[in-house]
């Protein structure tokens, strides 16, 4: 394969891919706002007071993505010390990048060479692929996907370049920076970096053995890059780790299941209509000008002479889908990561496309061709266009959420928000950072909040106060006992046009009653001595005899779990993000404090019918997670 000079109408195409990029994903940016990831970074990274700590930030991420905290503090630089006051600029930023990743894969593809025609409708069905998704609206994927997904296929000009026999210092320059800026930004690129290197090494180069082993040589360092990044991956923590055991194979084939049904599935569909309902008169008309642009720049190629084989292109293509899609495959499958495998699906689309035209003998029938595809790269982008209405709302909702409740939070430690949606739409909605930073961060008096102020998900009614924390997306062992006043509850009751409603300290009846109660004061260590448990119709009775020694201030409780689908599910209800909150069950009483010898009975409501369960018992009060005592399981009588 030999790449071909780039000409001048390559570059004005090039460009023209690039503004109308720019346009679909720049419109609206003064109403997007920011989501779960995006929280952290806003908050602390303009904290930082110099290039130092900036190190210690990018050594301590982790491991592979270090690089990934200097590009967001570099954006930042461009909005001045508070980013959260210019977040128009920073997705602005977002769609740049964005317009230059299409222009940089059409140039790629004209390089490969790919005729003109084939490459411009390619590179306008790349730009704006539903499937695509948080990539263009959520700015932690900015650096992310955007970024990572820019250097590889900068790599891969370069790598053209120097295959061509160009071997200046400065392109060397460019490759190794491209190369490294790549694998230590986003670690789904990896496979595809080893590829394109892969290929420089078989290719026989024009200067001879000696030029051939020159080359070779100079890739030393991109091997040892390679080598210490799988080390870092293996050795230091950087998340979970693919291994193969009990489960593997399963979780694998679900992942690639669930990549077909998002991207050609009932789930791609369901997506598209959604998002094309959302879009409004005016998203239609900039698709349709966007569209027109594309086709009649596609069209006006058409009269180019240009014979290639592309065979090589298509098998390269299929190999970059499936290795972009292996790191996400082995691990779990977002929307962000079909962006990466999409360089490789519609460099494929592209080789058949210039079939296709070959194929056709005539111009109408090709202009058809191209009409068509344009007609395609419309509704693309106008469900593009749709998918930024559910963002904007989602993010003005928070906003005017945490306006209306911010004098509520003043003082207090928490903020808890039962229930409420995870998804506007397609667009990511709420998580438990944006309920932490949110407030922070869109206050107009951050003073009002304290230092270790905290948002979570869910709570739980207790006998005297509440159990906060009590989501498992917080974590099964963080809830806190509280009596309440330090906390501020809205419950998610439903959409008011583009606003939230809600109820605000909802009183919710306890899920349990105490049918009695005994303590003994005597000295004891925790221990279950006996535990019984029967079904009562909707309801379990369940009755325990333990030991227990409590510190002042600390309350035992228990989770009770059961098994569901051959797994442990603590006891709760389910919210809308088909999870669930939990449901503590408060035991002992303050007076067991120093020691005492308890026997409780204690009537569960709407248990599940399940048999065997499972008790974790905990020490827990307000001035810390809870400390785990012991556990114990029970067979449910019928």
């Amino acid at each position: 394969m030999t790449a071909r000079r780039l000409s001048r109408s390559d570059f004005f195409a090039a460009a023209t891919l690039f503004l109308v990029t720019l346009v679909v994903f720049g419109a609206g940016a003064s109403r997007l706002g920011f989501y779960t990831d995006d929280n952290n970074w806003l908050y602390n990274l303009p904290k930082l007071r110099n290039w130092h700590e900036l190190w210690h930030t990018m050594r301590d991420y982790m491991p592979g993505r270090n690089l990934h905290p200097l590009w967001h503090y570099l954006f930042y630089q461009t909005t001045g010390n508070n980013p959260v006051a210019h977040l128009p600029v920073l997705h602005l930023w977002a769609a740049t990048i964005d317009g230059l990743v299409v222009a940089t894969f059409f140039l790629l593809l004209r390089l490969a060479p790919v005729p003109a025609t084939a490459a411009m409708l390619a590179a306008g069905l790349f730009a704006f692929c539903p499937t695509h998704g948080e990539t263009h609206f959520w700015l932690e994927s900015l650096p992310m996907n955007l970024l990572s997904t820019l250097f590889l296929l900068f790599f891969g000009i370069t790598t053209l370049a120097l295959g061509r026999g160009r071997r200046a210092w400065w392109l060397w320059l460019l490759d190794a920076g491209a190369f490294f800026a790549a694998l230590f930004t986003y670690d789904q690129v990896l496979l595809l970096l080893a590829l394109l290197a892969a290929l420089r090494l078989v290719v026989v180069w024009k200067d001879g053995s000696s030029g051939r082993l020159t080359f070779t040589l100079l890739h030393a360092p991109y091997l040892a890059g390679g080598f210490f990044f799988v080390w870092l991956r293996l050795t230091r923590g950087g998340g979970p780790v693919p291994r193969a055991g009990n489960g593997f194979g399963s979780n694998v084939a679900a992942n690639v299941r669930h990549s077909w049904a998002d991207t050609f599935g009932f789930m791609g569909q369901e997506r598209l209509t959604g998002l094309l309902a959302k879009a409004t008169l005016a998203d239609w008309v900039v698709a349709a000008v966007v569209a027109l642009v594309l086709a009649t720049l596609a069209l006006r190629a058409l009269a180019e002479k240009e014979s290639s084989p592309l065979g090589i292109v298509f098998i390269l293509a299929a190999a970059a889908g499936l290795l972009a899609y292996l790191p996400a495959w082995l691990w779990f499958v977002s929307p962000r990561h079909h962006y990466l495998p999409t360089v490789g699906f519609f460099a494929g689309v592209a080789v058949v496309l210039a079939a296709l035209l070959r194929f056709f003998d005539g111009r109408l029938l090709r202009g058809v061709l191209c009409l068509a595809v344009g007609l395609v790269i419309a509704v693309e982008a106008g469900a593009c266009r749709g998918e930024s209405r559910f963002w904007e709302e989602g993010f003005q909702a928070k906003r005017a959420l945490f306006a209306e409740v911010e004098s509520d939070l003043a003082g207090k430690e928490f903020l808890v928000m039962e229930n409420f949606p995870h998804y506007h739409g397609t667009a990511q909605l709420l998580a438990g950072s944006d309920v932490t930073y949110g407030p922070q961060l869109l206050a107009r008096d951050p003073s009002r909040f304290l230092t270790d102020f905290k948002g979570v998900l869910g709570s739980a009614p207790a006998p005297d106060g509440r159990f906060l924390a009590t989501h498992v997306l917080d974590g099964r062992a963080e809830f806190v006992h509280s009596d309440g006043s330090n906390a501020v509850v809205l419950r998610f009751l439903g959409w008011d046009g583009a606003r939230f409603r809600y109820a605000k300290n909802p009183s919710l009846p306890l899920p349990y009653d105490v049918v009695d109660t005994a303590c003994v004061s005597q000295p004891a260590s925790f221990a279950v001595h006996e535990a019984r448990a029967k079904r009562q119709g909707a309801e379990v009775l369940l009755s325990l005899d333990y030991g227990i020694n409590l510190k002042p201030d600390t309350r035992l409780a228990a989770i009770v779990n059961y098994f569901h689908w051959d797994h442990l599910e603590p006891w709760g209800e389910p919210d809308t993000r088909r999870s669930l909150i939990m449901w503590p069950v408060m035991l002992a009483s303050p007076a067991a404090a120093g020691g005492a010898r308890c026997s409780e009975s204690l009537r569960l409501h709407r248990f599940p019918r399940a048999s065997p369960i499972r008790l974790d018992f905990y020490a827990t009060s307000r001035h810390g997670a809870p400390t785990l005592l012991g556990r114990s399981e029970v067979a449910v009588e019928p």
